[in-house]
């Protein structure tokens, strides 16, 4: 009941728009001209009679209207007033809008190009804190390193026993190869730093020990094929080219193969020398009769076979043989054999030519088609129930690389040197990252196992680091390897030698950041990749063995360049990092003259960094010498306090202008007076530092200006800067002890401060003011205080005495109050630029003088 309104309402609405839209009415079909004509002809036709008038008068009277008055009323209208044309407004002014457009546009682009200002500035203030507390950092770190260091070597060194005078001898004998290679560096020759620095005597080490570490030293000089005559190389692995990286890595995979097969040969061998007699071979045995003998005499005893499942054919164990060549890298021996006696493996037909397929392929690889025939054949061998030849398992699984994820040992691996052998042969650097995963197994999975293992396991005694050592080299894990030896005390020296090796070689791969990568030695960066700190490890052996001994401590900072001839953005940096710890180490020592070299009587006379200069990437250029190596000390020893030695390495530098200027500031420094309650033991070594700053800065500037080639490279302004500056302390020193009237000629001579109550004078002063340095500007404000209080004690003083005895000092009296006055003045003129402090004492000092009147 409640809707039906609502549905009366509705179909009303609707009739009300059909209603709106229905039209009766016709159009007319008539363009204006005609309407005008036909519009004249309808007026032609109407009569305007008096009757007529009459009649419409009547009409219209009958309704209550007026019509003659309605009529003089129009009449007195004014057609002019009522259609008076007038000037159309435009409402569209497109200028006006541009104009604005384009006002809003440049103020936007002015307020983004502020913001973009600020946030560059912001940025870069940003990056800027960052890489001072990073350095910073670094420093505090190191030191605090070395402290550590100190408590663990310190007593080798300071030591006069037998242990310490080998120890010494050993530093000096590293030392003494490291010279003679960068010697080489500079003549671009060769240098068989592998050999030199293995020659070094050792002492002290097991019998153990030994053994491993002279391995260790042939498996170097295996990688970097330094025995074979081959040139120095810079190692890919530094590179971020994938081709590169992984060409090298295939070359070192097999030179570590090649030191293991080698020294397999090698016990081959020692086992025939020691079993002479039941070897039987006469003359000059071959390979193969060697490897036949020795299988006769470890794998049978009285005449029979140890293991009971040899395949055995002519009295040959065939697996066993076809894995000792292969095991002692005569691959050709074995196709020899495979070829010469197919007949043996007839129960595996389908393994002569597979086995000559996988050694005549350069990556040892075999097809899908024979892969799949050995996996078969490995099945069955390994979960089947047919007994089976150990050797001939063990072969099937290092050809086809069967079961990849096993990482259990055969029972015939019986050392650590087969199973790295058997695991480098299974390793493949050239497959493909995105298919075949399950077939997937790198160099980086086998170090992941070794280091999961860790040294407890090849060396649960922890009696021998080499041997732990050893098996890294072996998986060519170089960095972590020289990091794990550099925490053993006792072959920290070797650790880092052995680290130079790898660097000269390239065979280390050093971070990307190397200059803020400082505390840690080994480094894994977001890729995983791992890398030794380099320049923080030679660092460091500076610091804790050659810190008295500046020539050798050079020699090792120089080996950071290195790297130097490698594209990539660690090589400016290892350059840097070399300069930097140069000048660090040059700093903080006395004889730095021996070093960067002197000048006496205009001539500059060499340092010993002159000759290695080109090491650390310096040309013949005397700018560039200056800029990266003397500059930076100067600014060193700035930073250090030490003005005397910066002026001398700017003076060295050619730089006098600079000299000047860091004795500016030290002058400077030294205006800032100190506090009332300065103590007599404080105030008494400010005195003798201030009259040695003063005595220096004569001597420097007497020196320069009795120089005819030096004194026309003085700045003028410097020069004022620094009379001034040096007058000022020597002003400040007379106060302090009570010389008022030396202090106030001093002040005099300065011209800074008026001392005449003349608006001309006190304008002049007001002038200049904005002229002088601002080193000379922040110290008005503190000069003009002792001004006024030593005018204010003089005047005191004479205007005190007897009258007789003032008589003859008015004129002075009156001078000291009109330069009191003409000081305030001053003062007030420059009120902006004076603390309140000092105007209040400036002001306060006036009302006194005239109060005492």
């Amino acid at each position: 009941m409640s809707t039906n309104p609502f549905k009366a309402l509705l179909q009303s609405s609707k009739n009300l728009v059909e209603d709106t839209n229905r039209n009766d009415t016709h159009s007319i079909q008539r363009e204006l001209s005609q309407i005008a004509n036909e519009s004249h002809l309808l007026k032609t036709k109407l009569t305007t009679d008096q009757a007529h008038n009459t009649s419409g008068h009547y009409l219209l009277a009958q309704s209550g209207i007026n019509a003659q008055q309605i009529d003089q009323l129009l009449k007195t209208l004014s057609k002019k007033t009522l259609f008076e044309s007038t000037d159309q407004t435009d409402t569209t002014d497109i200028e006006s809008f541009l104009s604005k457009i384009q006002t809003n546009i440049v103020i936007e682009t002015v307020a983004e190009g502020r913001q973009n200002t600020r946030e560059d500035i912001e940025d870069a203030l940003d990056t800027d804190l960052e890489v001072k507390w990073k350095n910073a950092q670094r420093r505090i770190l190191e030191n605090w390193e070395q402290e550590q260091e100190n408590k663990v070597f310190g007593h080798r060194l300071k030591g006069t026993d037998e242990n310490t005078a080998q120890f010494k001898k050993r530093v000096v004998d590293y030392s003494s190869v490291i010279k003679e290679l960068n010697r080489k560096r500079l003549l671009s020759e060769k240098y068989p730093v592998t050999k030199k620095i293995r020659e070094v005597p050792n002492a002290g080490y097991t019998k153990t020990q030994e053994v491993c570490m002279n391995d260790s030293w042939n498996i170097v000089s295996f990688l970097n094929k330094e025995t074979s005559g081959g040139d120095r190389i810079q190692h890919a692995k530094i590179t971020q080219n994938k081709h590169d990286i992984l060409r090298q890595s295939k070359s070192l995979i097999q030179q570590s193969l090649h030191w293991l097969e080698s020294e397999y040969m090698k016990y081959i061998n020692d086992t025939l020398y020691k079993n002479v007699l039941d070897a039987k071979l006469g003359g000059i045995p071959s390979t193969a009769h060697k490897i036949n003998s020795f299988i006769q005499i470890v794998f049978k005893k009285n005449q029979q076979w140890l293991q009971p499942d040899l395949e055995i054919s002519n009295d040959v164990p065939i697996w066993v043989y076809i894995y000792i060549t292969l095991r002692s890298g005569h691959p050709d021996l074995a196709l020899k054999y495979i070829t010469d006696h197919k007949q043996y493996f007839h129960k595996s037909s389908e393994f002569p030519s597979i086995l000559s397929e996988y050694l005549t392929s350069p990556d040892r690889i075999i097809s899908d088609d024979s892969r799949r025939l050995i996996l078969v054949q490995y099945q069955q061998m390994k979960y089947g129930n047919i007994p089976f030849d150990p050797y001939k398992c063990l072969l099937y699984k290092m050809i086809g690389r069967c079961e990849l994820h096993l990482t259990d040992i055969a029972p015939i691996i019986r050392t650590t040197e087969d199973y790295v052998w058997l695991q480098m042969n299974l390793v493949r650097e050239n497959m493909d990252e995105e298919g075949h995963r399950d077939e997937q197994y790198r160099l980086v999975d086998f170090q992941d196992i070794l280091v999961k293992a860790g040294p407890k396991h090849f060396d649960p005694n922890g009696l021998n680091p080499w041997y732990y050592f050893k098996i890294l080299l072996l998986s060519l894990q170089f960095e972590k390897a020289i990091n794990f030896l550099y925490k053993t005390d006792k072959f920290r020296l070797e650790a880092v030698h052995l680290a130079i090796v790898f660097a000269y070689y390239g065979l280390l791969r050093i971070p990307d950041e190397p200059r803020t990568n400082t505390y840690d030695l080994l480094i894994l960066d977001r890729q995983g990749r791992t890398s030794l700190n380099f320049g923080y490890l030679i660092n460091q052996y500076v610091r804790m063995f050659l810190s008295d001994d500046p020539d050798n401590a050079l020699q090792y900072f120089y080996l950071l360049t290195l790297y130097s001839n490698i594209e990539g953005p660690t090589v400016d940096d290892m350059t840097i990092l070399s300069r930097e710890y140069i000048c660090s180490y040059v700093t903080g020592i006395q004889d730095y003259k021996a070093i960067l070299g002197y000048k006496s009587n205009a001539e500059r006379h060499p340092g010993s960094l002159d000759t290695y200069k080109s090491l650390i990437g310096i040309d013949n250029s005397k700018d560039t010498y200056r800029d990266v190596i003397l500059h930076p000390m100067a600014i060193e020893f700035c930073n250090q306090g030490k003005y005397k030695d910066a002026v001398s390495i700017y003076e060295l530098s050619g730089a006098y202008n600079e000299a000047l200027t860091v004795l500016n500031n030290q002058l400077d420094y030294a205006l800032y007076r100190p506090q009332p309650d300065e103590s007599l033991e404080d105030r008494e070594s400010r005195r003798e530092m201030d009259d040695e700053l003063i005595r220096f800065s004569l001597s420097t500037l007497r020196n320069y200006q009795n120089d005819v080639h030096i004194v026309h490279l003085i700045n003028t302004e410097i020069q004022l800067t620094h009379h001034i500056l040096l007058q000022l302390l020597e002003a400040c020193i007379r106060y302090e002890k009570n010389e008022l009237d030396q202090a106030l000629e001093l002040i005099r001579s300065t011209k800074l401060i008026p001392m005449e109550n003349e608006y001309l004078v006190i304008q002049q002063h007001i002038t200049q003011f904005s002229q002088y340095d601002e080193l000379i500007q922040k110290h008005i404000p503190s000069i003009m205080s002792m001004t006024v209080d030593i005018l204010y004690k003089l005047w005191e003083y004479y205007s005190s005495l007897a009258i007789g005895h003032r008589q003859a000092y008015i004129q002075l009296i009156t001078n000291l109050r009109n330069a009191v006055d003409s000081v305030a003045a001053f003062a007030g003129l420059l009120q902006f630029k004076i603390p309140s402090d000092i105007l209040e004492k400036i002001n306060r000092t006036t009302i006194m003088m005239v109060t005492k009147i």
